[in-house]
Parts: C-alpha cells; sequence; structure tokens
C-alpha cells in the first residue's frame, strides 16, 4: 500500500468520525473533497473496524489517560520536571 493510499484511508476515516459529530475540518485541504464519494469497501472496512476498535478499547484508553494524567499531576506537585 502506498503512502498516498494511507493518507486516503486515515484522511477517509477522520472525516467519517468529524462528520458522524457534526465537526468541522477547517483548514484541511482534503477536508471536503471526498466527503460526497461513496465510500469504498476498503473505508467502510476501516470504519467498522475503528468502530469496533473504540467500542472495545475506550474504557482501557480511558483508565492509562487516567493513570498517566495522574502521574504527571504527582510529578509536577513534586518539583520535577516532565
Amino acid at each position: 500500500m502506498s503512502a498516498t493510499d494511507t493518507k486516503s484511508l486515515v484522511v477517509d476515516y477522520v472525516q467519517y468520525q468529524l462528520r458522524k459529530k457534526a465537526l468541522p475540518w477547517p483548514g484541511h485541504p482534503d477536508a471536503n473533497s471526498d466527503a460526497d464519494m461513496t465510500p469504498t469497501k476498503v473505508n467502510e472496512t476501516m470504519r467498522v473496524l475503528g468502530e469496533e476498535f473504540e467500542q472495545r478499547y475506550t474504557q482501557v484508553i480511558d483508565k492509562v489517560y487516567y493513570e498517566l494524567s495522574s502521574v504527571l499531576v504527582s510529578l509536577v506537585q513534586s518539583g520535577r520536571r516532565v
């Protein structure tokens, strides 16, 4: 898979997620260029896999984020450089 193909998959997925949440992607050159295109089978598969990943791992990611935030706060409060 070329870098261009990878970029188009990423752009499609990010646009898909932003559209679902009715959020703009200001200033991105590809933000609206493919907005009306019917997604390819690969795009649809990536969207489904992304949704599945998000559903499965949201709690784990939130927990890790909370733990890292707690560690950073502790380090800052103890006067250590982060």
